[in-house]
């Protein structure tokens, strides 16, 4: 709501920090809620409609946001998501309160300590920094791109995401049973290679706006499988510290989305989107690597 208020660049900044602290306490603790609640099969099912759920609102999210900006000012924008956030905080206070699976009590810091010191938690974390830098330095300056080349206003950039954000949803929604068939470490890989070769067909269909659209789509269904499979393979490297190590895995998330975005605009302002494209498909191949040189059978 603050962001909705600001007329200078420096208070957007503030109030931008304090919402980024308020997602990252929010976000984590989804994550740790499903890694304490389910398990086993269910535990997967659950965590790809959860991701489903995450694409669904970039489906709708992105236009709604843009289209509020086109009708009037980018300031309602920030207001239309302060009342969206009100309202999930209205649903969380009317939830009903879960008991946790295995909940043996810890505290703070030995739960942080087990995970360190278990075998493959830190390569996992860095499978999740790795390939959402690679995934958040492509998502964060397609737009731009699309704008500034193919001369978008910025309504019409917010609709190209509507068609990706539904993909990743359907992608994400039925993860859990394409899990199952090929399992969690394979469909990685599969997914890992499949986004590499479609980033990089960005750049080699730069000047077709329909082409990259359909590589967008593409894109949508190998991140969504490839996303809830990490998941699903990182929340089963530590079980008896499930909670603590999703909440780190969130954590490693946002660290991605930062180098990714932060490391993506010096490149693209030297490089351009092809620079871009090159280390997004550079951070997923290291991520499919560590992947294969963890000894977790999932």
């Amino acid at each position: 709501m603050l962001c909705g208020f600001s007329h200078t660049l420096i208070e957007f900044y503030i109030y931008r920090a304090i919402a980024g602290i308020g997602a990252s306490l929010f976000v984590p603790n989804v994550w740790a809620f499903i890694g304490s609640n389910f398990d086993g099969k269910q535990l997967d099912m659950v965590m790809g409609i959860v991701m489903s759920a995450l694409s669904l609102s970039i489906a709708v999210g992105v236009p709604l946001g843009t289209t509020l900006a086109q009708l009037s000012n980018w300031h309602m924008a920030f207001w239309g998501s302060a009342l969206l956030t009100l309202l999930a905080f209205l649903l969380i206070l009317f939830a009903p309160e879960q008991n946790p699976i295995n909940g043996k009590p810890f505290s703070y810091l030995t739960s942080f300590k087990n995970v360190f010191l278990a075998k493959n938690a830190v390569p996992a974390l860095m499978i999740t920094l790795s390939w959402m830098i690679g995934f958040y330095g492509v998502y964060t300056f397609l737009g731009s791109y699309i704008q500034s080349d193919f001369n978008l206003n910025i309504a019409m950039t917010g609709y190209v995401f509507v068609a990706y954000g539904l993909s990743n949803f359907i992608a994400s929604f039925f993860g859990g049973r394409v899990m199952s068939i090929l399992g969690k470490k394979k469909s990685i890989n599969l997914n890992a290679i499949f986004s590499i070769i479609l980033i990089l067909g960005f750049i080699v269909f730069k000047n077709n706006i329909w082409l990259i659209l359909i590589l967008l789509v593409l894109l949508a269904f190998a991140q969504g499988f490839g996303v809830t499979s990490l998941n699903a393979y990182i929340v089963n490297v530590v079980p008896s510290n499930r909670s603590t190590l999703m909440s780190l895995n969130s954590s490693f998330l946002y660290l991605g989305l930062t180098f990714g975005s932060g490391i993506g605009g010096i490149i693209y302002e030297s490089f351009g989107f092809t620079g871009v494209c090159l280390m997004a498909s550079l951070g997923l191949f290291v991520a499919m690597i560590i992947t294969n040189l963890l000894k977790n059978k999932n």
